[in-house]
């Protein structure tokens, strides 16, 4: 009896599998692959291509002073702040890498994700490393997925040798 109810248990969960992947939205690669293109570009420091992703107005929360940028641009008002912040602290060799997606959900023309992230940089010399999650609310602008809010919540630094 037992092994019956195991083989059971087993198939439907194999079938709700199978059910949940039939009905993701066909919109999920294009969020992921917006929020993918901001890590990349970050990496880069290529502030066009970032801004590129990003629809008009917005917001940004992130882990330094003032905290939240608003208005018709927030990712120029954050970029500046983030340039001040690097200078001061001498912060270079900065990679983001997505780890993987906690969340992809996509409703009519607006999707929420959450994205595990990896960063690495250098800051006065010394290496550093925070793991955390990358929040963004995006829009369908023109038939093309548009950064409208993100938000930063990370752990605590590390250094690494």
């Amino acid at each position: 009896m037992r092994p019956a109810l195991t083989s059971i248990v087993c198939a439907l969960g194999l079938f709700s599998a199978a059910l949940g992947r039939a009905a993701e939205n066909p919109a999920v690669p294009a969020v992921e692959a917006v929020v993918r293109h901001q890590a990349e570009a970050f990496s880069r420091l290529d502030a066009a291509a970032v801004k590129a992703d990003w629809a008009p107005g917005g917001s940004i929360i992130d882990e330094f002073p003032p905290y939240f940028w608003q208005g018709s641009a927030p990712f120029d008002l954050w970029w500046a702040t983030f340039q001040e912040l690097a200078a001061k602290d001498k912060i270079t060799n900065m990679v983001a890498k997505i780890r993987g997606f906690q969340r992809v959900m996509v409703t009519g023309d607006r999707a929420y994700t959450v994205a595990e992230v990896g960063i690495t940089f250098k800051m006065d010399g010394k290496g550093y490393k925070q793991s955390g999650l990358w929040t963004f609310v995006l829009g369908s602008v023109g038939g093309s997925w548009k950064v409208t809010a993100w938000g930063w919540s990370g752990q605590p630094l590390k250094s690494v040798k």
